[in-house]
């Protein structure tokens, strides 16, 4: 089977032989003539192929029947549905009886659905009704007196009004996380363990902006561009675009003229002067210039004017 290996044991080699037979004819629609069969056998298995014919050709008769009308099985499904057999029915509703009494589930057949209940009287209490599908739409509650009923969420409340509410649905929901969790390795030991992401919202993630577009490059003027200067500025006008203001050339560094230092001069002591002598004589202007520290060409022409009045005064005398 496609769900695994099922192995069974038959009681003799023609029971064994009959079985394979069986399933041989389900499978492929045929008889098989490679067993060793009795008449009555193979008469038994060929009623079996047309069975299974009859079979197939009513589902694909209501599957096509639902479609045309565009009726989705699965949301016409009430929340009692499960996909079970008559067994794992049982066994659901015995180990589940907390959960609801009431559960449908398919039918052998493949065609028509079944409801599966189960109720407590010096035990466990199964009971299995038909609901079949009508080609006119709708179903039927297949009991003694058939109760039609427009859909499969109606079949289940008339089965809870009937009993007065002694059944009641039966609903499987598994539990739901509360929270977000997650496997992660641990960076320095490799431990792989369960973490529970943070409920807080994660603060967005800033957008780096993007880069200033550099502006026009600013020129730098050379000796020999001087002249094309007003040239390329008067193009630039007359084009629209934007010169910035071009820094004149900068100027020649030089190094600053050394002051001329005034050579020290010896004190010249003051001759002592009556009161009636006249203060200003050649000899005190000399003085004077010397003490006030005079530029030396101005010492030396007074001291060359001293000389030629010293020397107009000797010729005069002699």
């Amino acid at each position: 089977m496609k769900d695994g290996e099922i192995q069974i044991t038959a009681p003799s080699l023609e029971a064994r032989e009959l079985w394979k037979g069986f399933i041989y004819c389900v499978v492929e629609l045929s008889v098989p003539s490679s067993l060793n069969l009795l008449p009555g056998q193979i008469h038994m298995m060929r009623e079996t192929v047309e069975t299974e014919r009859e079979r197939r050709n009513n589902l694909s008769l209501t599957l096509a029947a639902a479609s045309s009308s565009n009726l989705s099985l699965v949301e016409d499904m009430p929340a009692c549905y499960q996909p079970v057999s008559r067994t794992e029915a049982e066994i659901m509703l015995e180990r589940h009886s907390d959960r609801g009494n009431l559960l449908l589930r398919p039918s052998r057949d493949g065609v028509s659905l079944a409801v599966t209940t189960r109720q407590d009287l010096s035990g466990s209490v199964f009971r299995h009704y038909r609901v079949a599908r009508k080609h006119d739409g709708g179903y039927t509650f297949d009991v003694e007196t058939p109760i039609p009923c427009a859909t499969l969420h109606g079949v289940i409340n008339c089965l809870v009004e009937k009993t007065n509410g002694a059944l009641t649905p039966f609903i499987m929901e598994g539990p739901y996380e509360e929270s977000i969790t997650f496997v992660q390795a641990n960076e320095e030991s490799g431990e792989r363990s369960l973490q529970c992401a943070p409920s807080t919202p994660m603060p967005p993630v800033p957008v780096p902006a993007l880069p200033p577009k550099p502006g026009p490059r600013e020129r730098v003027p050379t000796p020999g561009s001087e002249s094309d200067r007003g040239d390329d500025t008067q193009k630039e006008k007359e084009e629209g675009s934007a010169v910035q203001a071009v820094q004149p050339p900068p100027t020649p560094f030089r190094l600053p003229k050394a002051e001329r230092k005034t050579p020290l001069m010896p004190p010249v002591p003051t001759p002592r002067t009556s009161p009636s002598t006249s203060t200003d004589t050649p000899d005190a202007r000399l003085r004077r210039l010397a003490v006030n520290s005079v530029p030396l060409d101005i010492v030396a022409q007074t001291i060359s004017e001293e000389l030629k009045l010293k020397l107009k005064r000797l010729a005069h005398q002699q």
